[in-house]
């Protein structure tokens, strides 16, 4: 993909979010503590900090995956030009809500074989008719 054509795809996807947020549509996705170690001071104020992002790289995950229909990890990270330690732990948080289920798997180029993900129907039905 050029550099371009993402840019663009970028920020179809930012604008859209923009709007959703605004009109009230983006809140469930969005609400969720970041996890932190018990007893350690530096570990609950990093959680904090950072939870307020948190929601909206899984808001860009679930709308970039809601658009392309399945996709593997790579692939996430490569289209929304994110780090694997960002995207994997928001796609996780996604399946854990049951946002996003498996699709099935994919032989990658190296050999290995990779999930690929795709948006639970139902939880696409919701986001877009409340």
């Amino acid at each position: 993909m050029t550099s371009q054509k993402f840019y663009l795809i970028h920020l179809m996807i930012v604008c859209s979010m923009m709007i959703l947020k605004k009109e009230g549509y983006m809140n469930r996705l969005e609400a969720r503590q970041l996890p932190f170690i018990m007893g350690s001071k530096t570990s609950y104020d990093a959680a904090q900090k950072f939870t307020q992002f948190a929601g909206s790289k899984r808001n860009l995950i679930w709308r970039w995956l809601a658009g392309v229909g399945v996709a593997t990890d790579k692939d996430m990270q490569e289209a929304l030009q994110m780090d694997g330690s960002t995207q994997r732990p928001r796609r996780l948080e996604l399946f854990r809500d049951g946002h996003i289920v498996e699709a099935g798997t994919i032989k990658q180029d190296n050999g290995r074989m990779a999930t690929l993900w795709a948006v639970n129907e139902e939880s696409e039905r919701i986001f877009y008719n409340e």
